[in-house]
């Protein structure tokens, strides 16, 4: 209750750059398809060096993808594996198009990048997944990405909680803390229609009940519009 509180405080505080959402769309969550979330997750070592861990990668991307699965599930949606994605015509070039679209719209939220688009809506796939719809019998689909650092995990010896500050620090510093955003697009369009976007997402993401709060936060307002 307390992780959920938190991360909803942390969504106020982030009012800059493009509209997150077309107001002319409505996204039903029978018709959306979750895809596979994308990350970028690593271990903050002394001085804010960053390390790549690949059982922490796995952890917190796996309960990203069940804390997805099991919310959308809930109102009628569904999630898909890997698998699925071999049959969607241009998906290699939809997974890097949307990692950057992402990217780019944490970027100007966050002010990291001039604010040059006035909505979502701006960011759209050049290339035409209308057939999408019958592989994944939906009309939307979720895309989403998980930027996390974890300070000091696995640090220990005598000079333990020095190293988790300097890597707390660090991270304080460089802007470089944890965060996640969310999307959605029409497949008829290719257009983004609504976004959610946490810039301070300060739960411990390897545990499945902290993973599921954020998530819950980042996708209730997209939820809530669909089931009006």
């Amino acid at each position: 209750m307390l992780a959920t509180a938190a991360l909803a405080m942390m969504l106020l505080s982030c009012t800059t750059g493009p509209e997150l959402r077309d107001p002319r769309v409505r996204i039903a969550a029978t018709r959306l398809a979750a895809l596979p979330t994308q990350g970028q997750i690593f271990v903050v070592g002394p001085r804010g060096r960053k390390i790549s861990d690949q059982e922490l990668s796995g952890a917190v991307l796996g309960n990203v993808n069940d804390s997805i699965n099991y919310r959308l599930q809930q109102h009628g949606g569904r999630s898909f594996g890997s698998a699925a994605t071999a049959r969607l015509e241009h998906f290699t070039e939809f997974y890097h198009w949307s990692w950057a679209a992402m990217n780019e719209i944490m970027a100007e939220r966050l002010g990291n990048e001039p604010a040059t688009h006035r909505s979502v809506v701006e960011w759209r796939f050049p290339r035409d997944i209308t057939s999408w719809r019958h592989v994944l019998d939906a009309e939307f689909v979720l895309v989403s990405f998980f930027f996390y650092a974890d300070p000091g995990r696995g640090l220990d010896g005598p000079s333990v909680d020095l190293e988790r500050s300097m890597a707390t620090d660090a991270l304080s510093l460089t802007g470089a803390g944890s965060r996640a955003i969310a999307c959605v697009v029409a497949l008829d369009s290719g257009h983004m229609v609504w976004c959610n976007f946490i810039p301070n997402n300060s739960v411990v993401m390897q545990e499945r009940p902290a993973a599921q709060s954020a998530v819950d936060v980042l996708l209730d307002d997209m939820l809530k519009l669909a089931a009006q």
